[in-house]
């Protein structure tokens, strides 16, 4: 799975580079396309289930930081940075399901007989 990640990473140098200004000029419409289909290229080798919901969470970091994990000199450690950060969006998917999911009622409390 890492080294899909690291493929998918080393694959996005052979297409003009997206860089920090090119982002500045775009809609926040046009950015969220431009940065999170890199990114789910990325993700989907390491969580296909939940991929696109990862890309969303991804996509609220900053600009830079993504930048320089898809363009890190280094596609095998970009690859293990990005797995960190599917392993803490999996633990954040499993709180919130964990959350979301109905609690059951109460127990009444305990009758004194008189």
């Amino acid at each position: 799975r890492l080294a899909a990640a690291a493929a998918a990473i080393a694959a996005l140098r052979e297409a003009p580079p997206l860089t920090g200004a090119a982002l500045e000029g775009l809609s926040e419409a046009e950015r969220d396309v431009e940065l999170g289909e890199r990114i789910y290229a990325v993700l989907q080798h390491l969580d296909d289930e939940r991929a696109g919901k990862m890309t969303g969470m991804l996509l609220e970091m900053n600009d830079s930081e993504l930048l320089e994990l898809l363009y890190a000199p280094d596609a095998a450690a970009a690859a293990a940075a990005f797995a960190d950060l599917v392993d803490e969006a999996r633990e954040v998917l499993a709180a919130y399901d964990g959350s979301a999911a109905p609690q059951p009622p109460p127990s009444p409390p305990p009758t004194t007989a008189p």
